[in-house]
């Protein structure tokens, strides 16, 4: 059984494109709400009875508007406030509004059933936990415990007003919020929605309340009557603090810079450390996302990065580059520290006591040192502005705090302007401190056809009469000495099948990137080796994008005690390297390594060995397998977190070849994958029969695709149905033709190739003498 945070890391899946992120849930909330069951379209009946509901009456109750959104809020942020029991019945407010707003709840009946239950759950709760601040508002007056102080935590907590007016209104919810750490002297005060003649429900969420008692002003202002306005007060303190001394040491005790998560065990929000590295302006602000968020009060000022790395390690990480002081709320917290995968990652729980100092030195220990072994990492897939010397020291000191080696920074483009500036391609503007390297590179083009990845170019290739030829930037690239990947494979998405599809039979792909976002995903990875194409495995964190810089990374194989920059893009060229969110692969058959290729004249025996690697715990090797043309044909796991190693040594039949690859997962669930070491018998390609023609339709059904949408971009071209406004179509309606004939090209490529399959089964079994 996976735990929660895989289950959201599962779910959860980063996209540019469709502008999805990470939401960090708090635990709590994602229990209770991972356990929701929609209630059934005959369902509804016998759970309304459980509670003790009459479905006719609900049908006929006056709902009030706004009740969802407090129940969703106290759910998922407000739960500390109340015990297990009582979270029982929010719990189930939540799951008749939920299933009010399912597709099974077609009929209008049913769906106001629904959330009139909810309704009535929810103010059952509200009453029996006496959460609730009552409020009398007669005519002018108004009557509440004025003396009562609201202790809050210091990020964030709630205030509900329960406001009566003694009057045949109507019953509405309101919920707002007041950050209390801002402050305008003489315009400060708060305006509080109320239903002048009926009963109102106000949630209100105060964020960084002082640390002293203070005194909310705010002004109940009448929905039904904007002239009538009720002046008051809230009393709110923050809850006490102590200070967190911290520090993070090397394995040879001198401090370095780390990931590092925060977290108050009760109430789950996140804290930013003291010495947070700010990346906002070369990589947030540009993707747009420090955007306001519940577990983040200091949302806007550099945000934490989500390590979409399955088991314990998932979390929400700051860059931290020193020693810290700061005070904090006293309780119950949670420190976790990752500083790549050659590091144990910690994970401590400490107390902070009123008025008292709290010292944490967390010693990392190093469990293997990869660059020893000539293996060195890097991340393919880094946004960030790179137009200055101080632009590279944040993203070397977010290197240094993920162990990096090398870190690919991409300009990103779109039909319309490029993001990401860098100062220029190629050698000369390489950087590197202390043997890491920043190398730029770009993502571009980028949806019609895939997500387009070059690396170590020497010039950004973008021609917009141009932008749908991929081929055309694949080539220029290699022209240039660069690399050419297919971005974001996992997802099977983007139409990056098209560009595989087209570019592999022209030898222009060189890697793509199987592993992300906590995901290995091959089936298109495999596809293609099943057609015999030789690709690199890759991947990469797409940061900003709600992923963290380094959480995957490709291990490329130099040989050298030192690294350079034209070794490594070498080495990943040339399928030297596995890709990894954890586990670290061994892989040799008759002593070739991942990206060699063995040629044979006959059916002999190859002598495979793999190994799989991880530190001691959960982030040790469960399973290890040995995947020949995509399937499993041997494996060992095991159930000790204390064994740190799983091997396998295996006679591999040469057959009329194929390719053997590794791939493991550590008991947390992080994986790992090599490139093939490729296998061809002389005389014959190295495919495999039986998964080809599959493959082949596949990408033939692909084509089709693809034309018949440049024909229809085609004819809306002809019939006008561009305006002049609608630039990418008309770009695009410009390249249809040269589309058309590439898609031509493609598809006759494909149907030669089913009939040279064809021929070379009925070779294969003469061989065999069938």
């Amino acid at each position: 059984m996976r735990t929660v945070d895989e289950q959201v890391t599962a779910i959860v899946i980063n996209s540019k494109a469709m502008k999805l992120s990470f939401k960090h849930i708090p635990l709590l909330a994602v229990l209770l709400l991972a356990g929701t069951q929609h209630l059934s379209a005959h369902g509804l009946g016998g759970d309304l009875h459980e509670w003790d509901m009459d479905e006719a009456k609900l049908k006929e109750a006056t709902l009030v508007s706004g009740m969802d959104a407090i129940a969703r809020e106290l759910l998922q942020h407000g739960t500390y406030n109340f015990s297990a029991t009582d979270l029982r019945l929010l719990q189930k407010s939540h799951d008749f509004y939920t299933a009010a707003q399912q597709p099974s709840a077609i009929d209008l009946d049913r769906t106001h059933a629904l959330n009139a239950a909810g309704d009535v759950m929810l103010k059952r709760f509200l009453h029996e936990t006496d959460f609730a601040v009552e409020v009398d508002i007669h005519g002018d007056h108004i009557h509440m415990d004025w003396d009562k102080v609201h202790k809050l935590p210091r990020e964030d907590g709630f205030v509900l007003l329960h406001v009566a007016s003694h009057g045949n209104g109507e019953e509405k919810a309101f919920t707002l919020e007041k950050n209390l750490e801002t402050h305008q002297e003489h315009n400060d005060e708060l305006q509080i929605p109320f239903v002048s003649d009926g009963e109102s429900w106000i949630l209100i969420r105060f964020l960084r309340p002082a640390l002293e008692n203070a005194i909310v002003q705010f002004v109940f202002q009448g929905t039904d009557n904007p002239e009538k306005r009720i002046p008051c007060f809230l009393n709110v303190v923050s809850e006490k603090t102590g200070t967190l001394d911290f520090s993070v040491l090397d394995e040879n005790n001198q401090p370095t810079p780390a990931m590092v998560e925060l977290r108050s065990v009760r109430t789950n929000h996140i804290y930013r450390p003291a010495t947070a590295v700010e990346f906002s302006d070369q990589m947030d602000h540009i993707a747009g996302t420090p955007v306001k968020h519940h577990s983040r009060p200091d949302a806007g000022q550099g945000v934490p990065y989500i390590a979409s790395i399955p088991g314990d390690s998932w979390g929400m990480y700051y860059c931290v580059d020193r020693p810290f002081n700061m005070a904090l709320p006293v309780g119950t917290w949670s420190v976790k520290i990752w500083k790549g995968l050659e590091y144990e990652p910690v994970h401590k729980v400490i107390t902070v006591k009123e008025g008292k100092e709290t010292k944490l030195d967390l010693k990392l220990k190093r469990w293997i040192d990869m660059g020893q072994q000539g293996w060195y990492s890097g991340d393919d897939h880094i946004h960030s502005r790179l137009m200055s010397d101080a632009d590279a020291d944040h993203l070397f000191t977010f290197m240094e705090a993920t162990d990096l080696d090398l870190g690919n920074i991409l300009l990103m483009g779109n039909n319309l302007r490029t993001f990401y500036p860098q100062r220029g391609f190629g050698p000369e503007f390489r950087v590197e401190n202390n043997g890491r390297f920043l190398i730029p590179g770009q993502e571009d083009p980028r949806y019609f056809n895939g997500h387009a990845i070059g690396l170590n170019i020497t010039s950004l290739v973008r021609d917009m009469d141009k932008y749908l030829y991929n081929d055309w930037v694949a080539q220029t690239i290699k022209d240039q000495g660069g690399l050419y990947g297919f971005a974001h494979m996992i997802y099977n998405t983007f139409n990056i099948i098209r560009d595989l599809a087209f570019l592999m039979p022209k030898g222009l792909g060189d890697f793509g990137e199987i592993h992300q976002s906590g995901l290995l995903e091959t089936e298109l990875y495999y596809d293609f080796l099943n057609l015999g194409f030789d690709l690199s495995a890759a991947g990469g964190s797409d940061v900003p994008y709600s992923h963290m810089m380094g959480e995957v990374r490709i291990y490329c194989y130099t040989g050298e005690s030192k690294l350079t920059a034209d070794a490594w893009f070498d080495a990943l060229r040339d399928g030297h390297c596995f890709v990894t969110n954890g586990p670290i692969l061994e892989l040799t058959l008759d002593g070739a390594i991942p990206g060699d290729e063995i040629r044979v004249d006959e059916n002999r025996v190859l002598k495979a060995q793999a190994i799989a690697k991880g530190p001691t715990g959960k982030g040790s090797p469960r399973r290890i397998e040995l995947i020949w043309h995509g399937e499993v044909i041997a494996s060992k796991e095991s159930n000790d977190t204390s064994k740190t190693e799983l091997s396998i040594e295996l006679d591999v039949p040469a057959g009329f070849g194929g390719w053997l690859a590794v791939r493991s997962y550590s008991h947390d669930g992080q994986a790992a994958h090599s490139t093939p070491v490729y296998v061809t018998r002389n005389g014959y390609k190295r495919w495999d029969p039986e998964k080809a023609p599959a493959v082949i339709d596949k990408c033939l059904a692909t084509i089709e695709g693809y034309r018949n949408e440049l024909l229809r971009i085609r004819d809306m071209d002809n019939n006008g149905a561009f305006p002049p406004t609608q630039i990418y179509g008309n770009q695009l309606a410009a390249m249809v033709p040269g589309g058309l004939e590439r898609a031509d090209e493609a598809e006759n490529y494909y149907i030669q190739l089913k009939a040279e399959l064809a021929k070379e089964v009925e070779k294969r079994q003469r061989s065999l003498g069938k």
